[in-house]
């Protein structure tokens, strides 16, 4: 009696388990209706099923058919876990991991995530091995994570694929070997994921570990832009601004900057900016173009912090104001940006408002160090003028000179004309060492 009064139980539980799984996917000529779904998943689950404690823990988690509760949901994930269903134990985990529903708890979010790898979830394993790899939740161990990296990897994990990737890249719980590194991330970016799709795309790009191929790299950026990833946009972006691998085309380069632009990217920004300040597949609009270096400067990002001083400079987009031009300026200066540091200097020599000889020389000097030649030429001047430093003609020519060595116009002029003076008349022995350093510019 008891064994058919079972198989009459699990008879209804399975006709509910199926009339739920109906009206949740739609199929089999049934419409698509969340709340009946829950209504048969509930009468399935209060009979013990527990396919049906997942399923309507599902639709407790994502609100379907009933008000979100994600408490209720890990209620109904624990039930059909502790029965041993493998993706209930995955998907308690990751609230144990998130704190949705759950007071956060990465030892269990461990603890459940390894009781569904153990049953071949390549989810789970992806999941376990992360938690080995930066030990949480459980004691960090490399090796660990590489024999679950691995066993995801095999069943396709992408995910899993491009951390294997990184772990043989950086000899991460094995040695570094670019070799297996660059055979995970082609299996990666195979199994589509995005993250590998654009690194694979830059080494075709750059030559780099592969043969040089700017078709394939922009196949694979496009692959990766179209599932959303912002970096593969902009790289993308690149390549039609350079004519690399497609025909040039500066509109659809502007088009590809702006999204990762939208989305915050310093990088974007600054190439979309140039693109309206320069009318380079836009319509020139200064206003905002320096909109564009405002957003990626305040970011952090030099050049865009050096263009957004030179709007303020020279009233591009913006009112003229030297005082924010300085401040700009100096922003991008202190990050060792060499143009702007001349540039900082010049204004210091320029505008009463900010002059200031001394830190003209300073700035000045710190760009020439690094080798920018209008720096070198302003330096020059300074020492031959006596500005923020005693007049020393000699380091002042010498400098003048590097400048025009590096074809520097104004400095290969000075040179010229002050040499042609020094030839018609040298008395001094001052005036004979001035004509030997700048020997070089006779013709």
């Amino acid at each position: 009696m008891e064994n058919n009064t079972n198989k009459e139980t699990n008879a209804e539980t399975s006709k509910l388990l199926m009339l739920g799984f109906a009206y949740y996917t739609g199929i089999d000529s049934m419409p698509k209706d969340y709340h009946k779904a829950v209504e048969y998943f509930t009468k399935a689950a209060e009979l013990g099923d527990f396919e049906a404690q997942y399923n309507l823990g599902v639709c407790y988690d994502y609100g379907r058919g009933v008000a979100q509760d994600r408490k209720k949901a890990a209620d109904l994930y624990q039930k059909a876990a502790d029965k041993g269903h493998s993706i209930a134990q995955f998907n308690l985990a990751s609230l144990y991991e998130s704190g949705d529903g759950v007071p956060q708890d990465f030892v269990k979010a461990a603890e459940y995530y390894k009781a569904s790898a153990e049953q071949d979830n390549d989810c789970a394993q992806f999941k376990l091995a992360n938690c080995y790899y930066e030990g949480k939740g459980i004691a960090q161990d490399f090796g660990k994570a590489i024999e679950w990296y691995t066993k995801a990897a095999a069943h396709g994990n992408n995910e899993a694929q491009y951390n294997l990737a990184i772990c043989h890249a950086n000899g991460n719980g094995v040695p570094k070997d670019y070799h297996q590194a660059l055979k995970w991330y082609i299996e990666s970016a195979e199994h589509g994921n995005a993250e590998a799709q654009n690194k694979i795309g830059s080494c075709y790009k750059l030559g780099q570990y592969l043969e040089q191929d700017t078709k394939k790299a922009v196949e694979l950026y496009t692959k990766a832009a179209e599932q959303g990833h912002i970096n593969a946009m902009e790289n993308l972006g690149d390549c039609y601004y350079e004519g690399e691998g497609v025909t040039q085309d500066f509109a659809k380069a502007a088009e590809y900057y702006t999204l990762p632009a939208e989305q915050g990217n310093a990088n974007a920004q600054l190439k979309l900016a140039n693109c309206y300040l320069f009318a380079t597949g836009t319509s020139q609009n200064r206003k905002e173009a320096a909109e564009w270096f405002r957003k990626a400067a305040e970011q952090g990002n030099d050049e865009a912090q050096f263009r957004l001083g030179v709007c303020y400079e020279n009233g591009a987009g913006v009112p003229t104001d030297y005082e924010k031009a300085v401040e700009w300026y100096t922003k991008a200066a202190e990050q060792g940006h060499a143009r702007a540091q001349n540039s900082l200097g010049a204004c210091y020599v320029n505008y009463d408002n900010v002059s200031n000889p001394q830190k003209a020389l300073e700035w000045f000097t710190k760009s020439a160090e690094q080798g920018d030649d209008e720096a070198q030429f302003n330096l020059g001047l300074c020492y031959c003028k006596g500005y923020g430093t005693p007049i020393e003609p000699k380091k002042g020519m010498e400098l003048i000179c590097m400048s025009a060595e590096q074809g520097n116009e104004k400095a290969i002029t000075l040179a010229k004309k002050l040499l042609e003076g020094y030839e018609r008349k040298q008395k001094s022995i001052g005036q004979r060492i001035m004509g030997f350093i700048l020997s070089p510019f006779r013709k």
